[in-house]
């Protein structure tokens, strides 16, 4: 009963700060309506292309990660699972995404492990988020010769983490825990983290400094805010974080960068707007690629 009514708290929790969220960004881009066209008019289509490939990349790199998670030895047919289920992440509800993994991998994984292998992933991502600000906030502050320091640090941060999943692993009877007693796999995931990292700080420096032209100090900044922002989505109850990552933006904006309001506003939307066409693409690719791979498959049963 106690366990109920604590749920009930935290969603009620939650749901007042996603609405609160919500009102809080449309009430700044409603201050600004006339910023927001000018804004998308003046993108770089060239280098708001690649940084949508470099977002692909590390979407993929994570479909990599739960293949590792899952213990699945076709890591491209897992990864282009991940990348299908990036399109159903909008439908409203937190489990769609876990839904429509669990029915495109069928018998191949239970709903456990599917759900167990989502949990570590959240925390990697937060985690790999949390590096790069890091490193983008030591590169402003110290300047260029901190980078390694950061990154050392960040390293043997998440060799820690996977070390204690490796001693849970040994300790606990959850199926989906079960893999990280294989040998060497916290390798191969700690240097999937790194990458999966890298690709995403790419992404985002890509769409801010090259698709819309800030100064590269101008650009960490907004790049610390906008990672910071994607762990505060973790915690709305609408589809992808919408509404309070883009709140979160706009606030941590007003922090760390010198930006006009109005044009952390304009930025908050082009940001989703990128998000948006980053899902796209990714559940595109990986529909066509199980697609095509069932077609092969069937083409050899029927030989």
């Amino acid at each position: 009963m106690k366990r109920s009514r604590l749920a009930m708290v935290g969603k009620c929790f939650l749901l007042v700060l996603t609405l609160a969220s919500c009102a809080y960004f449309a009430r700044g881009l409603l201050a600004f309506p006339d910023l927001l066209l000018p804004t998308l008019s003046e993108l770089e289509p060239f280098w708001f292309a690649l940084s949508l490939l470099a977002g692909m990349l590390h979407v993929f790199l994570l479909g990599w990660i739960l293949a590792l998670l899952l213990d699945k030895p076709n890591v491209a047919d897992t990864a282009a699972v991940f990348l299908a289920s990036q399109a159903v992440k909008y439908i409203p509800g937190r489990v769609w995404g876990v839904a429509a993994q669990k029915a495109l991998l069928g018998g191949e994984a239970t709903l456990g492990e599917v759900v167990g292998a989502n949990v570590v992933l959240t925390g990697i991502i937060a985690g790999g988020h949390v590096m790069g600000a890091a490193v983008a906030w030591g590169w402003i502050k110290f300047g260029g010769w901190f980078l390694p320091v950061v990154v050392a640090g960040c390293v043997v941060a998440a060799c820690a983490a996977i070390a204690c999943f490796k001693i849970m692993a040994g300790f606990c009877s959850w199926q989906w825990i079960s893999v990280w007693q294989r040998p060497g796999i916290w390798r191969l995931v700690v240097v999937g983290c790194l990458l999966a990292s890298a690709s995403a700080a790419i992404a985002w420096l890509l769409l801010l400094r090259g698709a819309l032209g800030y100064e590269w100090g101008q650009a960490l900044s907004l790049y610390i805010s906008t990672s910071l922002s994607v762990i505060a989505g973790f915690f709305s109850l609408l589809p992808a974080g919408l509404g309070t990552r883009e709140a979160a933006l706009v606030w941590l904006d007003g922090i760390t960068s010198s930006a006009a309001p109005s044009e952390i506003a304009a930025y908050a939307v082009v940001s989703r707007v990128w998000l948006l066409g980053v899902d796209v693409v990714c559940a595109a690719a990986g529909i066509a690629w199980l697609v095509q791979r069932r077609r092969y498959k069937s083409t050899l049963r029927n030989r």
